[in-house]
């Protein structure tokens, strides 16, 4: 066997060596995610302490306001892709149907999230409780998410 041919053997792949390989890159890609959303409830948290005592932080006002949306599209993304995964690997979604709810729930609480984080104005104190309570819960399912696909995965 030449060189060539040992070259071309190892760039070549088969559908479900290509398979494998998205779905690390998808859980590698969800599990960013995930810590870039405890990042994100990290800094809400000291935005909200600071307001109880009068202190506002404006780069961490602005730097949760930049994010918010960038984190959006990132986790509808991870919930597309994996879907989409699924279906190019079984031919349908429902592979892990707890796998699928948990990311579909997760990613109606990002939407929510954002949703709600447009209509905060000052003084809103039950929109920005409500826009906790959903950061709270997207930051809660990420890691049983990510137990389910690993679940899937080894």
């Amino acid at each position: 066997m030449d060189l060539n041919c040992i070259i071309l053997y190892n760039v070549f792949m088969s559908g479900e060596q290509i398979i494998n390989v998205f779905k690390i890159l998808h859980g590698s890609f969800n599990l960013l995610v995930m810590g870039l959303f405890i990042h994100q409830g990290l800094t809400g948290l000291r935005i909200r302490k600071g307001r109880k005592f009068g202190i506002t932080s404006l780069a961490a006002i602005k730097s949760h306001r930049v994010k918010g949306p960038a984190l959006t599209i990132m986790g509808a993304l991870g919930f597309i892709g994996g879907a989409g995964m699924a279906f190019l690997d079984r031919g349908h979604i429902f592979e892990s149907q707890l796998h699928f709810t948990t990311g579909a729930v997760i990613t109606l609480a990002i939407i929510s999230t954002y949703l709600i984080s447009r209509q905060i104005k000052r003084g809103t104190l039950s929109l920005r409780d409500i826009h906790l309570a959903a950061g709270i819960l997207i930051i809660s399912l990420y890691p049983v998410q990510i137990f389910l696909g690993l679940d899937l995965l080894l």
